[in-house]
C-alpha cells in the first residue's frame, strides 16, 4: 500500500464548499426532457474526444457521431473501437454507481478495465483491496476519496496515459456512487486534457514527497472548475455542438418503447419490440440503438442474448 499523507487546507474546505453549492443547482435546474437528453450527449461526445486525445489516439467529432449513430459502422478500427468502449465505461458507471449504496470491490475496477484496458491488470489482489477499503472507511468527502482514489490508483498501474483513464473512471465511480455526478454532465476529461503537464507534475510531486495535500486542492478545483461549466450549460441550455432537431426527437414508438420498462425489473429484446410493435428484426434494432444511444437504455450481453433496461 503506498504511505501518504494530507491535510485539509482552508482553500480546500472552501473550494469543496463551493461545489456543493454549485451541485444543488444543477440539481435544481428545470430542463425538458429533450434539453437533457442533449446536453448530456454534448458532453458525453466531448469527454470521448478528450479521452482518445489522452490516450493518444485523437478522433474526430463527425467520427464519434457517425460510430455511435444507430447504424454505426460493421468493420471497426481499434481506435474506434476504444470510442465505443470508453462510452460503455462511462454508461456502466452513470447505471450501475449512481447513488449506490454498495461496496466498491476489486472486480469493480477489473471491470472497468475490460472495457477500455488493451493488457492484463497486473496489481495484487491484496493491494488493491487494501486501497478500496481504505477509501470507503474513510469519513472525507467523496471528492476527496475520489481524488485519492485517483492518485493511489495512476501509481499502482504504472503512470502512463491508460493509467490517466481508468484511475480517472474509479473517481468518477467514488463520484457517481455519492452523487457527485453533476446529472451526467461532469467533463474531467476536458481539464486532464488542458491541464496535463501541470497536474501530473504535481501529481508526481506529491507521490515523490508521500504528501497529496497540493493535489487534492488541485483536483478539487478541477472539478469545481468542470461543475461551473456544467451549470452554466444547464442554466443557459448552452448547446455548443450543431445537430438536427430530429436527431434527439423521439417517435412515439421510441416513447412506447422506453414505457415497456416503466415497471421496474423489467427488461426487453428485440423480440419483444418486434412482436409488441409488429415490426421487423431490422426496425427494432434501430429503435433499440437509437434509445441506447442516447442514454435512454442500456444493454447487456451479445448477439441474441441481448436485452435492455431503462437506464
Amino acid at each position: 500500500m503506498i504511505n501518504f499523507s494530507y491535510t485539509i487546507s482552508p482553500f480546500l474546505k472552501k473550494e469543496l464548499d463551493s461545489l456543493d453549492e454549485l451541485r444543488s443547482t444543477i440539481l435544481l435546474s428545470l430542463l425538458t426532457p429533450r434539453d437533457e437528453i442533449r446536453l448530456r450527449w454534448e458532453v458525453t461526445v466531448q469527454r470521448i474526444i478528450a479521452s482518445m486525445k489522452i490516450a493518444g489516439r485523437p478522433v474526430t467529432e463527425q467520427q464519434i457521431n457517425t460510430l455511435l449513430s444507430p447504424i454505426g459502422k460493421k468493420t471497426l478500427s481499434n481506435e474506434e473501437k476504444y470510442v465505443i468502449a470508453y462510452k460503455e465505461a462511462l454508461d456502466h458507471i452513470r447505471h450501475d454507481w449512481t447513488m449506490n449504496t454498495e461496496s466498491v470491490e476489486p472486480h469493480t475496477l477489473l471491470k472497468l478495465h475490460h472495457f477500455i484496458g488493451s493488457s492484463p491488470l497486473r496489481i495484487p489482489h491484496k493491494e488493491l483491496k487494501t486501497m478500496i477499503t481504505f477509501l470507503q472507511v474513510s469519513p472525507e468527502h467523496p471528492v476527496i476519496q475520489a481524488g485519492i482514489a485517483f492518485i493511489i490508483y495512476y501509481q499502482l498501474l504504472g503512470k502512463n496515459d491508460e493509467a490517466k483513464l481508468h484511475a480517472l473512471l474509479l473517481a468518477y465511480v467514488f463520484m457517481y456512487k455519492n452523487g457527485y455526478d453533476m446529472r451526467g454532465m461532469l467533463n474531467l476529461e476536458d481539464y486532464i486534457l488542458d491541464h496535463s503537464k501541470s497536474l501530473f507534475d504535481l501529481l508526481d510531486a506529491s507521490l515523490t514527497s508521500k504528501n497529496i495535500s497540493a493535489f487534492l486542492d488541485y483536483f478539487t478545483l478541477a472539478i469545481v472548475t468542470q461543475a461551473e461549466k456544467s451549470a452554466k450549460k444547464l442554466t443557459g441550455k448552452h448547446f455548443e455542438i450543431s445537430y438536427p432537431e430530429s436527431f434527439f426527437r423521439l417517435t412515439e414508438r421510441q416513447k412506447g418503447v422506453i414505457s415497456l420498462l416503466d415497471k421496474p425489473g423489467v427488461r426487453i429484446t428485440n423480440k419483444s419490440v418486434q412482436e409488441h410493435f409488429h415490426v421487423s428484426q431490422i426496425t427494432a434494432s434501430r429503435e433499440l440503438a437509437k434509445l441506447a444511444t442516447l442514454g435512454l437504455l442500456l444493454s447487456f450481453g451479445k448477439g441474441r442474448s441481448v436485452y435492455y433496461t431503462r437506464t
